[in-house]
Order: structure tokens, then C-alpha cells, then sequence
């Protein structure tokens, strides 16, 4: 059996070495307008036959073909994303906001091969057991087996569609937010299941806000959190009111599930200072307190108006941590941070008795690591699960009796969570 070969890019010359590196020799000279290679993942790569490798430019993403000689064949492809090696000359394309893609010779053609959920938000929907919805920036997808098969929903080119948020007591309706695109609104709704969505400006058409949350009620209201303020509409968007407003801009915003909802606000504050906002009567009345550092999540409980949790400060730094209120906002302190650390992405399971998982990073010179914890008893000790899939993007909690907890890898391959 041949031994696998090592490359190597110093400056515009890839290297290779057939003896695990104890030896290197010049394979061929990159193209200075290049910025990378990579010899492709996936199938074994056996010294003395061809090798694929990907290479990212100012022309954008290229697959190629060295032969032993350092011969050398170049496809371009559209878009951004991850290039696999199937093997036998089979090549699989994930873009980063669009389709799957195969080739079966090398590169030369391609055929759709199935939906990229690369970088996707995915997202349960609470009114219907099995449905799920995806974005991936400009596309939108649907599926009613519990993320088993996805069905294609709205194309919206122009827009950055990176969430979405599925009314809990109809099944038709998903709200989508963006942070980019080529013009606002930044807030959309779907009244069709996500087959299509509209342009839903909040508060107003003519002085639209980036959106941070989203809640329904069963009496039909919805609560919006924005940069800009919180706002309450009655009438499926047609006109808002204004519940809180904040000239220096909210940094983050969570909505609990109750009737009223609680609502809380991280607001940003001249000379370094910081502000919470909360609300237990549907924002009517608001307290203000100080956690003393910056407020970059906010998690509401999603039956108990009394409970919230908030990411502070920065990994690595002395005030990164978890904070918790049990008195719907009215104080904060601080409980136990999963591993140390303050939490990538943080979630309250809905359904009872509604524990807490966290997935952490913890970053270093060489590498990144990422665990995932629960809490049983809102956060005040932590166990560690199993270890999370690489490079986790998205983690959704079903909200049916289920449970079913999905993990989201940023290539787009999708994990059950079972403990």
C-alpha cells in the first residue's frame, strides 16, 4: 500500500513529501493571485497518482487536478465553500448559501446533488411536531420529517436572511431577520410555511430597525426587540407601538413565551457604562439595573417571566461569565460559567423541567476547542455531554414533546444530541 503524501505552501511554491516529511520536494509554483491551497479532504491520497486541492483568489474559490508531475488542470467555481474528495475522480461541492454540488470527472461538470445547509440557522417550529426551518443567507428552507429531507422555500437574492423564528401558534407563519443586504427592511414574514416571504418593516416603512427578537402570543400580538427600541403590533404588523426606546442603541434583546411576555435589553452606555432593561408586564413598566460589564447574549426562561440568563464579557478576559436573575430583572449575579468560559450559544430547552445547555469555546495558539454542557438546576452546576460535533454553528431545541435536540456543523451536516 502506498504511503499518503503531505503538500505544503511556502510563500508560491507547494511542496510535497512522500516519507511523512522527512523529505520535500518542489511540486509546481502557485499562481501569486492565489491566496491558499489545500489538497482535499476526504478520500485517501496516495503518493504517485493525482491529487485534488482547492485554491481561494481574487477570482474566487478553484478546484484542481496535479498529476505526478506536477501537471496541472484548473475548474473555477461559483461561489464560496468546501470542496471534498469522494475519490475515483467524484467531487463534492458545499457551497456556502446555495445548493450541493457533484462531479463525477474531476471537476469538468457538475450536477446538483442535494440543499447545503453550510452556516444555517435552523430552527424548530413549536406548532408542529417535525417542522423545521433553515436560512442560509439568501435561501430559505422547509422539512416535515424533523430535518430527515429539506424542501427548497423562498429565494430572496439580495438579502442576508441569518434567522428565523417560527410563530408558535401557527405553523404557516416565520418571521426572518438580516443584518446586511442591498437595501433595508432588515425584517420579513412568511404566511405560507416559508414558501415565500414579504418585507415586514419594524417599527415603520420609512424608518425601518434591525430586529434582535421575536414573540407571539396566542392573542395574536407580536413583541419586537430592534438596535432601536422594543415594539408591539396587534394587527399583523400594519402598526406598531413603541414600548421602549433607546438612543444609544440595545446591543441585545430576549423575549420570553409568556402572556404578557417578559422582556429584557442590554443598552449600550456612554464612557463604558452598561444598562439591563426588563420587563415582566409585556413592556409596560421597565427596571434598569448595572451588570457592571457588557451584556453580548440574552436568554429569556421560556414559561417563567422571572428568569433570564446574559453572556458578559469576552473569553480570556476577567469578567467573562454568566449572570442570572430570578426576579425578572430587578438584579443579576453571577452563577457558575459552563467550563469558565462565557457561552457561545446558550439555550433553555421549552419543554419542562426546561434545563440549560451551553456550548463553549475555548480558544488557543494552536487550536480551538468546543464542549457542551447542561444544567438541571438553572444554571447553578453544569455537566458536560458528549463531545460536540466539529466546528458546531447551530444548536435547536425541538419545542414538542420530543425533545429532539439538533446540532448544526457549519459544513452543513446535521447531529442528534442524545444523552
Amino acid at each position: 500500500m502506498s504511503s499518503r503524501c503531505l503538500y505544503v505552501l511556502v510563500d508560491h511554491v507547494v511542496y510535497r513529501s512522500n516519507d511523512a516529511g522527512a523529505s520535500w520536494g518542489e511540486l509546481l509554483g502557485r499562481d501569486p493571485e492565489r491566496f491558499s491551497f489545500e489538497a482535499l479532504s476526504g478520500a485517501p491520497t496516495a503518493c504517485g497518482g493525482a491529487v485534488y486541492a482547492s485554491a481561494e483568489g481574487q477570482r474566487g474559490l478553484s478546484v484542481r487536478r496535479l498529476d505526478d508531475a506536477g501537471g496541472l488542470v484548473e475548474q473555477r467555481l461559483s461561489g464560496s465553500g468546501t470542496v471534498l474528495d469522494l475519490g475515483e475522480d467524484r467531487l463534492l461541492f458545499v457551497s456556502a448559501f446555495d445548493l450541493r454540488q457533484r462531479s463525477d470527472d474531476g471537476g469538468q461538470s457538475w450536477w446538483t446533488a442535494g440543499i447545503s445547509l453550510e452556516l444555517a440557522d435552523v430552527a424548530s417550529s413549536p406548532a408542529r411536531a417535525g417542522l423545521v426551518f433553515a436560512a442560509t443567507g439568501s435561501s430559505t428552507y422547509r422539512s416535515d420529517d424533523g430535518g430527515g429531507s429539506w424542501q427548497i422555500g423562498a429565494q430572496y437574492p439580495g438579502r442576508f436572511m441569518g434567522d428565523l423564528y417560527p410563530n408558535p401558534h401557527d405553523a404557516e407563519v416565520v418571521y426572518a431577520r438580516s443584518q446586511s443586504g442591498e437595501s433595508s427592511p432588515w425584517s420579513f414574514v412568511s404566511t405560507d410555511g416559508g414558501a415565500t416571504f414579504h418585507d415586514w418593516p419594524v417599527p415603520t416603512a420609512a424608518a425601518p430597525e434591525i430586529p434582535l427578537a421575536f414573540a407571539a402570543s396566542p392573542t395574536g400580538s407580536v413583541t419586537v426587540a430592534t438596535y432601536g427600541g422594543v415594539y408591539t403590533t396587534s394587527d399583523a404588523g400594519r402598526h406598531f407601538s413603541t414600548l421602549l426606546t433607546s438612543t444609544l442603541g440595545i446591543a441585545t434583546a430576549a423575549i420570553g413565551g409568556g402572556e404578557p411576555p417578559a422582556v429584557f435589553a442590554a443598552i449600550y452606555g456612554p464612557n463604558n457604562t452598561h444598562e439591563l432593561r426588563a420587563s415582566s408586564d409585556g413592556g409596560t413598566t421597565w427596571t434598569s439595573t448595572d451588570p457592571g460589564t457588557g451584556v453580548w447574549c440574552l436568554v429569556a426562561h421560556p414559561t417563567d417571566p422571572n428568569v433570564a440568563f446574559a453572556c458578559v464579557g469576552i473569553n480570556g478576559s476577567d469578567d467573562a461569565g454568566l449572570m442570572r436573575t430570578l426576579d425578572g430583572g430587578g438584579s443579576w449575579s453571577r452563577i457558575p460559567a459552563p467550563g469558565g468560559e462565557s457561552p457561545l450559544i446558550l439555550r433553555v430547552d421549552p419543554s419542562p423541567p426546561h434545563a440549560v445547555y451551553a456550548l463553549t469555546e475555548t480558544l488557543s495558539p494552536m487550536r480551538s476547542s468546543q464542549a457542551l454542557y447542561r444544567s438541571d438546576d438553572q444554571g447553578d452546576t453544569w455537566q458536560q455531554l458528549a463531545e460536540p460535533p466539529p466546528l458546531t454553528y447551530s444548536f435547536d431545541i425541538a419545542a414538542q414533546p420530543d425533545g429532539k435536540r439538533r446540532v448544526l456543523g457549519q459544513t452543513g451536516a446535521q447531529y442528534e444530541l442524545f444523552e
